[in-house]
């Protein structure tokens, strides 16, 4: 084998799954080049003595970042002025999200980028961003999660059991959110994909907003794993009903899961409780009762503890 053809093939296993994306000095004259990769436009940056690579699209609008400016080793888009750091492709301002990063290696005077981004893109991905967006209350990054799930396979009532999960331990009461998911829940069968994705987005967004700046939910739980009957669980969750405690109420309906009611017997005792004081609440404790029930239909009654 040649001197040459051993280089060759040197190279090549200590770059596999990279490509050759540039010439080092073209890269150290222009700053930032954009080349083609895998299944994106690529931005090569050279910035304080390094290269990096981003995805040249910016998360947030989709402008291209090889029209911004680097400085401090921070990429500014110039359309809304969020800002990139160039080694994890992370913005300083949230509402722009992040954007993929790529590792870079340079032989001689070759750049070579990995053809996949540092973090690899998949289900878990997308649901972690999902999830953060909704920390963060970012719409854009919820529909974003939202749109790239179900585009990888995952089925509407996932994504509505990712969504109830989080307001359930974000917020202590049933609000808007909630009941928007489980109105999605039920007529998302019948829903174009793309009206589907609207009303998940609506969904969670509202869910968002209801736990923003609530402290996160720490149940009692029950009443340490005791047993009871039906009839002296609902005559507490009656009792806390007409007297509006909801500890009392939260403890005896875990007490009922402890006491594995079935979910007729779970129906009975909500629903007897409810009656008690339905005008009182100008019907809402019934809707938002109703409202759960469905949910749970489609999310699965295993989520109850939750």
């Amino acid at each position: 084998m040649s001197a040459s053809a051993t280089a060759s093939s040197a190279a090549s296993t200590e770059f596999e799954g990279f490509f050759r994306a540039a010439s080092l000095s073209n890269l150290q004259t222009e700053k930032m080049l954009v080349v083609s990769g895998a299944d994106r436009p690529v931005l090569l940056c050279w910035s304080e003595g390094r290269p990096f690579a981003l995805d040249n699209r910016c998360p947030h609008m989709g402008f291209p970042l090889s029209k911004g400016s680097l400085e401090s080793g921070v990429l500014t888009c110039h359309w809304h002025h969020a800002q990139f750091d160039l080694q994890s492709g992370c913005t300083f301002d949230l509402f722009a999200d992040d954007v993929p990063a790529f590792d870079v290696q340079v032989e001689g005077d070759n750049v070579w980028v990995s053809v996949r981004p540092k973090e690899k893109i998949d289900a878990g991905y997308h649901l972690r961003r999902l999830l953060w967006g909704l920390e963060q209350n970012i719409g854009l990054i919820q529909a974003k999660g939202i749109i790239a799930l179900l585009a990888d396979g995952e089925e509407m009532n996932s994504v509505i059991r990712s969504i109830a999960r989080f307001a359930a331990r974000n917020h202590r009461v049933w609000e808007d959110g909630l009941t928007i998911l489980a109105i999605v829940a039920r007529l998302g069968p019948h829903l174009s994909p793309t009206t589907l994705i609207y009303a998940l987005a609506k969904g969670a967004r509202r869910v968002a907003e209801n736990c923003a700046g609530q402290p996160a939910r720490h149940s009692a739980g029950g009443l340490n794993r005791e047993r009871f009957q039906e009839q002296r669980l609902a005559d507490w969750l009656s009792h806390w009903s007409r007297i509006r405690h909801d500890e009392g109420a939260e403890r005896t309906l875990l007490a009922a899961l402890d006491s594995q009611l079935t979910q007729p017997a779970l129906n009975r005792i909500v629903f007897g409780a409810v009656q008690d004081r339905i005008y009182a609440d100008g019907g809402h404790a019934l809707d938002h009762a109703n409202k759960s029930f469905e949910l749970l239909d489609a999310i699965g009654w295993e989520e109850v503890p939750g």
